[in-house]
C-alpha cells in the first residue's frame, strides 16, 4: 500500500528571495486575493496539497521551492474505526530485529 504526503507551508520563503516578489507570485500561484495571501504568511502550518503520491509530493515541493517558497512534506497518518473508536495509525521506521546481540 502507497502512503499518503501532504505539503505544509509557514509562511516562510528561502534565502535569496524577496518577501513581496515571493507573496505576489505564490497569490497567483493558488490564485488568492492580497487578504488570503497574507494570512498563509502569518506564521501558522497550513496544508497546501494532500493525499499526494511521494513521487507527486516531491514534484510539488521542488516547483514551489523553484519559487521561493519553502514547504515541507509530512507523510500522512492512516485512520481505521474499530469498535466506534477512530484510530490514527502513524509511519513508523522499521527497525533490523535480524541483529543480535550474542557473546
Amino acid at each position: 500500500m502507497e502512503s499518503n504526503w501532504k505539503i505544509i507551508f509557514k509562511g516562510e520563503i528561502l534565502p535569496g528571495f524577496d518577501l513581496d516578489s515571493v507573496k505576489r507570485e505564490f497569490a497567483q500561484l493558488l490564485r488568492l486575493n492580497d487578504e488570503q495571501a497574507r494570512k498563509l504568511f502569518a506564521g501558522k502550518a497550513v496544508i497546501l496539497k494532500k493525499e499526494l503520491p511521494l513521487e507527486k509530493a516531491e514534484q510539488y515541493k521542488q516547483s514551489f521551492e523553484r519559487r521561493g517558497i519553502k514547504v515541507s512534506l509530512e507523510q500522512e497518518s492512516k485512520t481505521v474505526e474499530v469498535n466506534g473508536f477512530t484510530l490514527a495509525l502513524q509511519p513508523t521506521e522499521e527497525q533490523n530485529t535480524s541483529e543480535s546481540n550474542d557473546d
